[in-house]
């Protein structure tokens, strides 16, 4: 039987909410620039491995292609498994990922890792835009998923950007650490912050 815990009501000097929203939004961010800031060191990977670019552009179309194919059913995994749970986890396995593919010594162990990466930053992202619903008041509901929205667009747009100087200063493995960080801030923030009672988790 599945039942629905609604979260516990709000009070106005109570800034948990906001507290949910940094807590899933550092990571929300590292993981969507992640998709983006991998591009500018395809070239840089192509000629460490000696592989063509053809081949080295599977680095960036198997995280699409995994992402598109699990992003859709996950939100109902994380229904029955605890939001909480289900977010972290996700976060870990982006994390394993990006250390797999710092330290990757062929294309074809950094494709591997790039899956992983993937899996991880689908689940990440599956269940965050539920957490902000299931956390914030009405009165403050639309706001948070307007700069929860804006998070994701800077990231997108942030990794070009900051990709080429952090390949020029170390190398292309660098750009994995830039999105590992704050993940696993995010990581140590949710730990501490989330409540599944209070962002609104579906359990069965």
């Amino acid at each position: 039987m599945t039942t629905n815990t609604s979260p516990s009501p709000v009070p106005a000097s109570d800034n948990y909410h906001w507290k949910v929203f940094w807590a899933v939004g550092i990571a929300l961010f590292a993981m969507v620039l992640d998709f983006s800031i991998v591009f500018l060191a395809l070239s840089s990977i192509a000629d460490e491995f000696d592989v063509t670019l053809r081949a080295v552009t599977w680095v960036a179309i198997s995280t699409s292609l995994v992402t598109s194919a699990i992003m859709l059913p996950l939100g109902r995994v994380s229904d029955i498994t605890g939001r909480k749970k289900f977010h972290i986890s996700g976060m870990v396995f982006f994390v394993a990922g990006a250390l797999l593919a710092f330290t990757a010594q062929n294309l074809q162990m950094l494709i591997v890792a790039r899956v992983v990466m993937a899996i991880g930053a689908s689940m990440g992202q599956a269940v965050v835009f539920a957490i902000i619903v299931g956390t914030f008041p009405d009165t403050e509901r639309g706001k948070a998923l307007g700069m929860i929205t804006t998070m994701v667009a800077i990231g997108a747009a942030a990794g070009p950007i900051i990709a080429g100087p952090i390949i020029q200063a170390f190398d292309w493995r660098a750009v994995f650490m830039v999105t590992l960080i704050p993940t696993v801030g995010g990581i140590i923030a949710s730990i501490i912050v989330l409540d599944d009672e209070r962002i609104g988790s579906i359990v069965g």
